[in-house]
């Protein structure tokens, strides 16, 4: 298994103890009769053997019921000064899992596989092409050609389901953007054909830093269809959002609240209405919902109160309708030089648009006028709204522009929506980006761009994205 950039592989050794021990006692939660001690358990990409050591702990299955494997060899010594954790020797395997031919044999498939890409080349090539969801992938509309590489965790999820049962379950740690990146809802559409999804717990972001890993996750929990059924249609899936988490499991955290509302009440709608908001707890049926977007935050209950806000001030409209065709300009995406010439235009930059309007004094940069850094589409005119479509801390912010910069150009981080002056003035437009709504003291528009806003890099908004933003008339 080669990974395009090491550097980048989530490292699936440090799997905190308290996410394993929450994800297997939530298994038993939200499917009581699944395990008995006679039922069969498999972790993929043991690691450490954080999941078998809690399944041992636990006493979820018998020890001699636990599998395990990893490609690691170095770990063997691991495995040794820990003894299995009781499990037998021969039930752990070094090898590598994409590449074992084991049929449908556990009850129980769990655990927190390699993030990274593996290199679809010659050596590669027949072994990816054995996943259903690669070649579902690669027959998608506008694929022309194979990709160079592949997400390796997409293979697991895939593996992780083929080891499992028909009525088994999946509990797997996955990036956040499988549930939130349009790219990948192929991926959520595979899975909503084969599985009854039960749960997905959203993790805070900034959680496995501490762990070496910078990558956003999520857990999912999935019943594999018993053969030839489609999901229970009864069965609904549960949403929450996890950010306060204790890496031992030894202090008292939202992964522990989680599981203690659900073993006490399963019924989500009868859990306390504070626990809910703190939580994001909702219950959708996929069915319902599709696979636009599956991320918990999403959902977040919060946004059905701020839309309500927004429309009691006036008839909702989408930002796109009150612009002019092709009315969100970019600038240029190409490798910038910036100027070497007496004929220069100046480059306005995120940096230079504040809540208080243009700030001229910081980066000071300039493109040759007649390089391609200068195209004219993206020339600044009189009427036009700059809007930052990136980045942390200035994503949403928005000017109309002055005299002052007429004439300027905009780097690729910056939007110009031209309006159509017969529907809205852009002055309107520009008042209700900067609004601030009570009680929260945000700008109305950060919360539409919050709930947009998906993946695990730095924030940004496409043209879709950007025209989908609702304005009150």
């Amino acid at each position: 298994m080669t990974a395009t950039d090491n550097q980048k592989m989530h490292k699936q050794y440090f799997t905190p103890r308290g996410i394993a021990s929450f994800m297997l006692r939530f298994v038993s939660i939200l499917e009581p009769g699944l395990l008995t001690e006679d039922s069969k358990l498999m972790d993929p990409s043991a690691g450490e053997g954080i999941f078998l050591s809690e399944a041992t702990a636990q006493n979820i299955v018998k020890k001699e019921n636990c599998f395990a494997v990893e490609k690691d060899i170095s770990l063997n010594d691991h495995w040794d000064m820990n003894g299995y954790y009781g499990v037998p020797r021969k039930n752990v395997i070094f090898a590598d899992t994409l590449k074992l031919n084991v049929g449908e044999s556990f009850k129980l498939v769990v655990g927190n596989p390699p993030f990274g890409l593996i290199k679809a080349d010659e050596q590669e090539k027949m072994k990816i092409s054995r996943y259903s969801i690669f070649n579902d992938y690669t027959s998608q509309p506008g694929k022309r050609k194979l990709p160079s590489s592949f997400p390796m965790e997409v293979l697991f999820l895939e593996k992780f389901l083929a080891l499992c049962l028909p009525g088994g379950m999946i509990a797997i740690v996955l990036p956040h953007g499988i549930f939130s990146n349009s790219g990948m809802e192929y991926i959520r559409k595979w899975l909503a054909q084969r599985c009854s999804i039960r749960a997905i717990v959203e993790l805070h972001g900034r959680f496995f830093r501490s762990a070496g890993a910078s990558a956003r996750t999520t857990l999912l929990f999935a019943v594999k269809n018993p053969k030839d059924e489609n999901p229970s249609p009864e069965k609904k899936t549960i949403f929450a959002v996890a950010e306060n988490i204790s890496p031992e499991g030894s202090e008292p955290d939202d992964l522990q609240h989680i599981a203690e509302l659900f073993s006490n009440n399963p019924n989500p709608g009868e859990i306390p209405e504070a626990d809910r908001i703190a939580l994001k707890i909702q219950e959708k049926n996929i069915d319902e919902i599709g696979t636009l977007r599956w991320d918990p935050s999403y959902f977040d209950p919060f946004y059905d109160k701020f839309y309500e806000e927004l429309n009691s001030k006036g008839k909702a409209v989408k930002l796109k309708d009150l612009l002019i065709p092709d009315g969100i300009i970019t600038g240029y995406k190409g490798v910038q030089k910036y100027a070497t010439s007496k004929k220069r235009v100046r480059y306005i930059t995120s940096k230079q648009i504040t809540d208080e309007g243009i700030d001229l004094s910081k980066d000071n940069l300039f493109v040759d006028k007649d390089s391609p850094g200068n195209p004219e589409r993206s020339r600044i005119r009189e009427g036009d709204i700059l809007l930052v479509r990136s980045g942390d801390g200035c994503i949403g912010r928005a000017i109309l522009a002055t005299p002052e910069i007429y004439g300027d150009n905009i780097r690729s981080e910056i939007y110009i929506l031209r309006t159509d002056k017969d529907k809205a003035s852009p002055e309107k437009i520009v008042e209700f980006l900067k609004t601030q709504t009570v009680p929260y003291n945000k700008r109305m528009v950060h919360f539409q761009i919050r709930k947009l806003l998906s993946g695990v890099g730095t924030p940004n908004l496409n043209k879709e994205e950007i025209g989908s933003i609702l304005i009150p008339l």
